[in-house]
């Protein structure tokens, strides 16, 4: 009776055993699962914050750019009237000078 009680011990230990080594590897199992899981949203959701990063990126500096343009095609129009608007006052001031040279000589003779 004494082998058969140490023989069912022994079997109920290495059952016991048994057991628990699956639970374990069960658990490291599925962690190993959810690593993976996770490392895949991981790289998706790095791939898309790179997209998301870039596209926003290329939208500020074509928003800076189509500012910028027309910043300076409303200075240079400025620029362009006020050249013209000289060049019409010399005009006007080079004609009122020969004008008077003329009226003076001809008042004077």
């Amino acid at each position: 009776k004494g082998q058969t009680d140490y023989a069912y011990v022994i079997w109920s230990v290495i059952s016991i055993q048994s057991l628990v080594r699956c639970r374990l590897q069960t658990h490291r199992y599925k962690e190993i699962q959810w690593q993976n899981s996770n490392a895949k949203a991981t790289t998706i959701q790095r791939c898309w914050r790179s997209y998301k990063g870039q596209t926003d990126y290329a939208y500020v500096i074509w928003s800076v750019i189509s500012i910028q343009s027309l910043v300076r095609c409303r200075l240079q129009t400025h620029r362009y009237k006020e050249i013209q608007w000289q060049n019409s006052n010399a005009k006007a001031t080079t004609i009122q000078r020969c004008w008077r040279s003329y009226k003076g000589q001809t008042d004077y003779a």
